[in-house]
C-alpha cells in the first residue's frame, strides 16, 4: 500500500482502531527561535503529494515541488534558507534538499528513509545545519546538506528531532508492548536516554517538536479512536493534553514560542493553540477545499534583513538647492531582496535631479532598492531646489515603507535631517 495514504484513509484507519504504528504520523522538527515565518506542508492526493509554503495569514502560498511522485516531510534549516524533504522520485524514499523557494533540488541521501507504511517519515535539522533522519534500517543518521559527512548516531528509532541548542535528540523508540511507541530523549550519540512517556497498549506517541527554548516537547498521542496534542517537559515531567479530536496531529511550535500549530484533517485546516491549551484559533493559512492529504510539518523562522536608513544633506555656500543622500545598509542576516524608501522633502522645495530608481510626486520622492547583499550599502541622491517660500527650518525625513524580507529592527528604518534657510540663496545644513 502506498505511503501517501493520509487524510481520508487515515480516518478509516482510526475508525478501525488500528494500532499506533499504522497511523499517519506527521513529520516534525525543532522550532528554532526567531520571528514567525512561513508554514511548510505537503498536500495532494494518492501518490502525488507536493510541498507548499504559506504565510500564517494565508498570503504568498507557493508550490515548491512538482514531481509526479510524493514529496513530503519538509523541514527548514535554522537560517530559513534551505528545506530538506523526503522524495519518492526514483522509487525509494530518500532525503533531498532545496532552496526555500523550491529551486536547486538535489538528492543528499543514499541509504533510504525508514519505510513505515502509513507513517510519514520525519527528518530534522540541527543548529549546525546537519540533517537527521532514520534510514531504511531504522538507525538515526546525520548528513550535511550537500550529501557529505554521513554519520550514524548510534540511536535506533524514528522521528528524530534535534533540540534547538543541538545537545539532545527526541525520537520515538521501539514499543514496549502492543503498539505503544514511546517518546524518548537522549544525547546525540544515544547516551543518557530518558523515556518521557509510558503509553498503554495501542497508544503511541508520534511527531515530537521541541519548543524554541528547548524546555518542552509537543507531540501527538494516537489512541484507538482519537488523537491528542500533548506537551511534556524535556525531563518527562508536566505531561498535559492541549487538544483532542479524531483527526488532529502534527504539533508545530511557532518560532516565537507563543503558539502551537495543529493540522486538522476534517476541513483541511491549520489551527493554533496557546502552549497552555487556551486560545484555540483557525489560521487563514488553512488550505481548505476538497478532501485530500494535508499535513503541516514545519513552522519556520522568517527570513529577515535589517535595512538601516540614513539621510544626509548638503547645501552650497550660495545657491538655492539642497543635495540629499539616502543611504541604505543591509545589516543582514539575509539578502535584502527589495526595499522602498520614501523621502519627504521640505515645503517649498522641488526635486529636480534624481538617481535612477527614484521617482518624484510633489515633495515626495520614492526610491526602490535591491537586491542588496548582507553588509553592503547603497545610496540614492536627490537634488531639491528652493522656492521663495522655503525659509526657516527645513525638515526632511526618509523611511523604509515596504520591502522583502521582513525587517527585524524597524527602529533604524527612519532618518531625518534639518537645514536652515535665511533666504532661498543662503542655506546651511
Amino acid at each position: 500500500m502506498s505511503r501517501a495514504v493520509f487524510g481520508v484513509r487515515l480516518a478509516a484507519i482510526v475508525a478501525a482502531a488500528v494500532v499506533g504504528v499504522a497511523l499517519g504520523a506527521v513529520p516534525a522538527v525543532a522550532a528554532f527561535p526567531g520571528t514567525n515565518g512561513k508554514i511548510y506542508y505537503h498536500d495532494g492526493a494518492g501518490d502525488n503529494l507536493d510541498i507548499y509554503s504559506v504565510n500564517p495569514d494565508g498570503t504568498e502560498r507557493a508550490r515548491l515541488t512538482t514531481d509526479s511522485g510524493y514529496d513530503i516531510s519538509p523541514s527548514v534549516s535554522p537560517d530559513g534558507r534551505k528545506v530538506a524533504f523526503v522524495s519518492g522520485r526514483g522509487g525509494v524514499g530518500q532525503v533531498w534538499v532545496m532552496n526555500a523557494d523550491g529551486s536547486g533540488q538535489i538528492q543528499v541521501g543514499t541509504d533510504g528513509v525508514v519505510d513505515r507504511g502509513f507513517v510519514v517519515p520525519t527528518i530534522s535539522w540541527s543548529p549546525d545545519s546537519r540533517i537527521y533522519y532514520s534510514n531504511q534500517d531504522g538507525v538515526i543518521v546525520s548528513v550535511k546538506p550537500d550529501g557529505t559527512g554521513r554519520t550514524p548516531t548510534g540511536v535506533s528509532g524514528v522521528d528524530p528531532v534535534v533540540s534547538p541548542k543541538g545537545t539532545r535528540i527526541a525520537y520515538i523508540g521501539l514499543p514496549t508492548g502492543l503498539g505503544n511507541d514511546n517518546l524518548w530523549v537522549s544525547d546525540l550519540r544515544g547516551t543518557n536516554a530518558v523515556r518521557l512517556t509510558d503509553n498503554p497498549d495501542f497508544t503511541s506517541a508520534w511527531h515530537p517538536d521541541w519548543s524554541p527554548d528547548g524546555s518542552r516537547i509537543a507531540f501527538t498521542l494516537f489512541g484507538r479512536t482519537t488523537s491528542a496534542t500533548s506537551v511534556v517537559n524535556a525531563d518527562g515531567t508536566g505531561l498535559s493534553t492541549l487538544t483532542k479530536g479524531p483527526l488532529e496531529y502534527g504539533p508545530q511550535w511557532s518560532p516565537d514560542g507563543s503558539k502551537i500549530l495543529v493540522t486538522v484533517a476534517n476541513g483541511r485546516a491549520f489551527d493554533t493553540v496557546n502552549p497552555d491549551g487556551t486560545g484555540r484559533a483557525h489560521l487563514a493559512a488553512s488550505p481548505g477545499g476538497p478532501t485530500a492529504s494535508i499535513m503541516a510539518s514545519d513552522w519556520a523562522i522568517a527570513l529577515v534583513a535589517d535595512a538601516a536608513v540614513t539621510l544626509t544633506a548638503t547645501a552650497p555656500p550660495v545657491g538655492a538647492r539642497i543635495d540629499y543622500t539616502i543611504g541604505i545598509t543591509n545589516n543582514g542576516p539575509n539578502t535584502l531582496t527589495s526595499a522602498t524608501v520614501l523621502l519627504n522633502l521640505p515645503f517649498g522645495t522641488t526635486p529636480t535631479t534624481l538617481t535612477a530608481g527614484c521617482t518624484a510626486t510633489g515633495t515626495q520622492v520614492t526610491c526602490t532598492i535591491g537586491p542588496l547583499a548582507t553588509g553592503s550599502t547603497t545610496q540614492r541622491a536627490v537634488r531639491a531646489t528652493l522656492g521663495l517660500l522655503a525659509l526657516g527650518q527645513l525638515n526632511a525625513a526618509a523611511g523604509r515603507v515596504a520591502g522583502t524580507p521582513q525587517d527585524p529592527n524597524p527602529a533604524n528604518d527612519v532618518a531625518a535631517v534639518v537645514c536652515n534657510a535665511l533666504t532661498s540663496l543662503i542655506v546651511t545644513c
